[in-house]
């Protein structure tokens, strides 16, 4: 994250910072600078303090539009398929408000949010949320297997792709991974994977290149610029869908632009 100093001066105000609270608040090894326990608890509390400042500016001029930043992380699909809507209607009844987006692997969208990098996210749904996290469902998308091409067999069939002794490209972690394991636990196969890969994108970018079989949300296949060059295989069982959503932490909306961004948002309507 940029800090836009000196790293001198970023020392010296963390000298006075530790001085004044009488803790150490960042454990430094080398080059590797960690917070404390006692730097993890102050960061939350300035972060409360910050959302508290926040509100109360707000209700000091509550005559005024809401204004401030929210910050989004999402997938890049998302960003160009789902946050676009969003986007429209912010800027309709939340113009003052700025949205800053963060784009990266969908897995690690609750994550973002739970460590306060990230405002809102949009992230495929389980079947609970982790406690202090709120979701609306956006969308559902099935699941899609999906090859190069040059290398899918006429019948167009998953299982004789797998006599071609092709292997798997899957997610390394996240809620469709966890759905790859379930269906080949329930289809028999004892899956051969090639790679295990962070974002849906890459995974459908590295099929097209004829390396493997990839297993993507039919959301990240329509909008990929690789469709052109992959087919998507039959399977006798489907995986299970995935519900998209847009995820809050329950505490960041004492922010009254992340509040009022929330608020507005529940109206919107993706197709």
């Amino acid at each position: 994250m940029a800090m836009h100093t000196s790293v001198s001066t970023l020392s010296r105000n963390i000298a006075k910072l530790e001085h004044a609270v009488g803790q150490t608040l960042i454990k430094r090894d080398g080059k590797v600078l960690t917070l404390t326990v006692a730097g993890n608890e102050l960061l939350q509390t300035a972060s409360e303090m910050s959302a508290l400042w926040s509100d109360l500016k707000y209700r000091l001029a509550a005559d005024k539009l809401v204004a401030g930043q929210v910050r989004l992380y999402c997938s890049v699909t998302a960003a160009y398929s789902l946050v676009s809507q969003a986007l429209q209607l912010l800027n309709s009844e939340q113009p003052n408000v700025e949205v800053l987006i963060e784009t990266g692997d969908a897995a690690r969208a609750i994550e973002k949010l739970q460590s306060n990098e990230a405002d809102f996210a949009i992230a495929p749904l389980a079947a609970s949320q982790p406690d202090g996290i709120v979701a609306r469902e956006l969308i559902n998308t099935d699941l899609a297997f999906v090859i190069a091409q040059g290398r899918a067999p006429e019948s167009l069939r998953l299982v004789d792709a797998l006599a071609q002794d092709l292997q798997f490209i899957v997610p390394e972690r996240g809620l469709v991974r966890e759905r790859f394991v379930a269906w080949s636990q329930q289809s028999g196969i004892e899956p051969s994977i090639y790679a295990k890969v962070a974002g849906h994108e890459a995974i459908a970018s590295m099929a097209s290149l004829g390396i493997g079989i990839g297993i993507v949300p039919r959301l990240v296949l329509d909008n990929s610029p690789m469709k052109a060059k992959l087919v998507e295989l039959n399977t006798m069982v489907a995986p299970r869908p995935i519900t998209v959503g847009l995820c809050a932490r329950e505490k960041g909306l004492v922010d009254q632009a992340v509040a009022a961004c929330w608020q507005s948002l529940a109206t919107i309507n993706i197709k």
